[in-house]
């Protein structure tokens, strides 16, 4: 076996895809990355629970106590790997909206709509 084959960047980026999609474990106080390798940005979050899946919404914060973005949701079926499913509620850039950038988001609130079947 050819050692150098095994540390090639192509094969250690594969290594890591791997070993992230398999995590059995996390570990409080340490960065959770997502399927992207990005880390989970769910300030203030809540968690539902539907058919098989968590979905994890919270603020996605870039600097700063005020929302830029807005809300960021994440799903998982085992709560230890987590995809990235983007923004579920964008800010407005109409600054006499509610939820405006700038605006500070606080514990946000999502509920299942039965009717609708969405969230």
């Amino acid at each position: 076996m050819n050692i150098l084959k095994l540390t090639s960047p192509l094969s250690l980026a594969f290594i890591c895809l791997y070993s992230r999609a398999q995590q059995k474990e996390f570990h409080p106080g340490q960065l959770w990355p997502d399927n992207k390798g990005v880390n989970i940005n769910a300030h203030g979050g809540g968690m539902l629970y539907q058919k098989g899946t968590y979905y994890w919404f919270g603020e996605l914060k870039m600097a700063g106590n005020v929302a830029m973005v807005g809300l960021h949701c994440s799903s998982s079926k085992d709560l230890y790997n987590w995809k990235d499913e983007g923004i579920s509620l964008a800010v407005s850039q109409d600054s006499t909206r509610d939820i405006a950038k700038g605006c500070v988001l606080e514990r946000p609130n999502v509920i299942y709509n039965k009717k609708q079947k969405n969230m």
